[in-house]
């Protein structure tokens, strides 16, 4: 162990609240790693919960729907799809 570290372990710098500042960014660095590790987790989770609910329901509304419902829906969706493939691009 050369001087300078020697000296840094015997006569740490401390901050605000008694802890030393290596420790403090170090704590810091560990709970940016926490929350950094779990938002996509998270975040892919609450999309896989959604999209799964959304399916079940449509599901559930298709068994139930009349012929004539049925028809309805495709052509709204098929107007939908025509316009949307159609439409002038947003002015950027």
């Amino acid at each position: 162990m050369d001087a300078a570290s020697a000296h840094h372990h015997r006569w740490p710098v401390v901050g605000y609240g008694g802890i030393a500042h290596h420790d403090r960014r170090w704590l810091a660095a560990r709970r940016l790693a926490a929350t950094t590790a779990s938002r996509p987790t998270r975040a892919v989770a609450t999309a896989q919960r959604r999209a799964r609910r959304m399916i079940t329901m449509f599901e559930f509304e298709c068994c139930r729907a009349s012929s004539s419902q049925v028809v309805r829906w495709l052509n709204v969706s098929r107007r939908v799809m025509s316009y949307t493939s159609s439409a002038p691009a947003a002015p950027r």
